[in-house]
């Protein structure tokens, strides 16, 4: 599987879009219930803690396709 990512950026693309997604909603969710005054669900809770864990993983391959490149800072005449 780390292959068929690694070799495909629109994949990757994808995938970062859709857990991108997926934050926004369970973020939303959590911030509607913490807003009403209620206990949060215990799946919620679940789901953010497996979102976060996930998240890890992704940023690390995020961090391993990116290529560090210097900036030109712009030169004032």
């Amino acid at each position: 599987m780390q292959e068929i990512v690694n070799a495909n950026p629109r994949l990757r693309r994808v995938l970062y879009t859709a857990y991108a997604i997926v934050g926004l909603v369970l973020g939303s969710t959590q911030v509607g219930y913490s807003a009403a005054e209620l206990g949060s669900p215990a799946w919620l809770v679940v789901a953010l803690a497996v979102y976060a864990f996930v998240g890890t993983t992704l940023g690390f391959t995020a961090l391993a396709k990116v290529q560090a490149v210097p900036v030109e800072t712009a030169k004032a005449d």
